[in-house]
């Protein structure tokens, strides 16, 4: 990658891995589908079978997903050959060992494609791309698009895109002056290319290939929950998900 990985804060995996939980509950085992008025019947929301993270080194939050469902596959990326040693090779029977996988790179998400199967039903990124360079934004939501020209989905039909991490405000204004230090003294100066991002500019990525957002809620300590999903008629009478995801 042209820019470094910015690592959490010591401490702050263990201080957001239950809030982070609570938010991914209703993606993961959906609540059943309200009364309908329709005549004929509504397809019942979906659980998740299989789930992506972006950006999972070191492995705390993918093991704490995989503890709380153990009936979902979890599988994990990792950037190069030295996170992948961090992580381990003792790891629970519904975590995959984890993928290489720079996001600027089509050729491995190229080979991330040829492992998935029938596609993941949501993606998982934790403190990603609320700060890395637009360029690599894009090159996210462009993979994992159903909009992208040829090859194998890597997201399945009405599959969702979850994000947490710190923003700026949809102006440009920071949230809080602890915002604005975290981002000059521990994302800045890592590199100069990052720097928080609004959700606006997120989302407008997003939109541009395929997504609409359809969850923004606040988190602690100022965070943001953003919920991304691409989803067609047809696919949502296939799946049922387009009635509860889109609920507050």
């Amino acid at each position: 990658m042209a820019y470094p990985s910015v690592i959490s804060q010591k401490g702050s995996a263990a201080r957001n891995v239950e809030p982070v939980l609570a938010a991914l509950a209703p993606l993961i085992k959906p609540p059943p589908a309200a009364p309908s008025q329709h005549t004929r019947p509504q397809p019942r929301p979906t659980p998740a079978r299989r789930v992506l993270e972006l950006a999972s080194y070191p492995y705390e939050h993918i093991l704490a997903y995989a503890a709380a469902w153990p009936e979902v596959e979890f599988s994990g990326t990792v950037r190069d050959e030295r996170e992948a040693a961090g992580v381990g090779a003792a790891l629970p029977a519904n975590v995959r060992a984890p993928f290489q996988l720079d996001v600027a790179v089509d050729a491995e998400w190229d080979l991330l494609r040829g492992a998935a199967g029938e596609g993941y039903d949501g993606v998982i990124m934790l403190n990603l791309v609320h700060c890395m360079p637009e360029g690599g934004v894009e090159d996210v939501f462009r993979n994992l698009s159903p909009l992208t020209p040829g090859g194998r989905r890597l997201l399945a039909p009405c599959g969702w895109i979850a994000a947490y991490g710190a923003y700026l405000n949809d102006d440009g204004s920071f949230r809080s002056a602890a915002d604005e230090k975290f981002d000059a003294e521990h994302i800045k100066a890592t590199h100069p290319s990052l720097g928080l991002r609004t959700p606006q500019s997120v989302t407008a990525l997003a939109n541009k290939w395929g997504f609409d957002e359809v969850v923004r809620a606040d988190m602690p300590k100022g965070n943001l929950w953003l919920v991304w999903q691409a989803c067609t008629r047809s696919e949502a009478d296939m799946t049922g998900r387009e009635s509860w995801i889109a609920s507050p």
